[in-house]
């Protein structure tokens, strides 16, 4: 018994670790941040973890924020039906707030796979039911988009072909805000996206 509770604890440290960008040990995964005159450089990995990190380049995630990229880290997963290729773009202000932006691009994984059924079921359902929280449509980014959540845990999703691009901007500004921050990211994303 003790060693099944043990065994959860340790993958729920692992899996907590890698949501939150840091070794298990307590160790950051990113590099110290650079001097203010230098912005850090694009991610270079290649291959489906490093997709996401080349559709903003760091200076315009710079631009955006007000504050310079320290690190970029790319990572891939999957899910289900679906693969994620994500790029996390740390961003500290001088007085500590975090200003960090995440962006993922969220495809079919396998043969019949629907990026489309997903999107219909997420979003243009969810605007339909009564209640609180529902999708917010944005004009001008891809072939239709939406904000979900709040300002502290809102995201951006656009869809464009058959692939989602999801945008979140960090910093303690109100959710119109954030809304407009991530909506000039997608913008830049999407002309990558092809």
């Amino acid at each position: 018994m003790l060693l099944k509770i043990g065994t959860a604890l340790a993958c729920l440290t692992l899996f907590v670790a890698e949501e939150c960008g840091s070794k298990p040990d307590g160790a950051a995964q990113h590099t110290a941040a650079p001097a203010a005159s230098t912005p850090a450089p694009a991610a270079t990995a290649t291959g489906p973890s490093a997709e996401a990190c080349r559709l903003i380049e760091p200076s315009e995630v710079a631009s955006v924020q007000g504050f310079p990229v320290s690190a970029t880290q790319p990572s891939a997963r999957a899910s289900g039906e679906f693969a994620y290729a994500q790029c996390h773009y740390t961003v500290v202000s001088p007085q500590g707030g975090n200003f960090s932006v995440h962006v993922e691009v969220q495809r079919a994984a396998r043969p019949g796979a629907s990026v489309a059924g997903f999107w219909q079921t997420q979003f243009r359902e969810a605007v339909d039911k009564r209640k609180s929280d529902k999708p917010k449509p944005i004009a001008g980014v891809g072939d239709e988009a939406y904000w979900a959540g709040n300002s502290v845990t809102g995201s951006l999703y656009a869809l464009r072909g058959d692939r989602i691009l999801r945008v979140s901007a960090g910093g303690g500004a109100s959710e119109q805000a954030k809304i407009e921050k991530a909506k000039k990211l997608a913008q830049l994303a999407i002309k990558r996206l092809g």
